[in-house]
């Protein structure tokens, strides 16, 4: 176990790598998403994902479960990886696409109802 798995602390940096639940790389952070009610902490991830180019995709920051030096592990399995929605630019994410997130992550959707 490492010092960030022990004291909790899990430190985001644009450029890290991501792993799935079940150690398969997933990608690299591009950016944290703030939400407009919490303007401190981020509530979403941005990641490029391997083999996709520079499609981005969406990511709840509580699916984050350890870190390990750079590498962030979340909580979402590699075959679910494949179903996570794309990140728009233009855009803010959709419910669907908040709901489909948070659901691949295995976490509640705070967003809902």
């Amino acid at each position: 176990m490492t010092d960030d798995e022990m004291d909790g602390e899990i430190e985001l940096r644009e450029g890290m790598e991501l792993m799935t639940i079940d150690g398969v790389p997933l990608g690299t952070l591009v950016s944290m998403l703030v939400d407009e009610e919490e303007e401190e902490e981020p509530a979403f991830l941005t990641f490029t994902g391997h083999n996709n180019g520079d499609r981005e995709y969406l990511l709840p920051v509580e699916a984050v479960v350890s870190q390990e030096g750079s590498t962030l592990r979340v909580s979402v399995e590699a075959n679910d990886a494949k179903r996570l929605p794309a990140f728009h630019e233009d855009r803010d994410p959709t419910d669907a696409e908040i709901a489909l997130a948070y659901t691949l992550s295995g976490l509640e959707n705070p967003y809902e109802g």
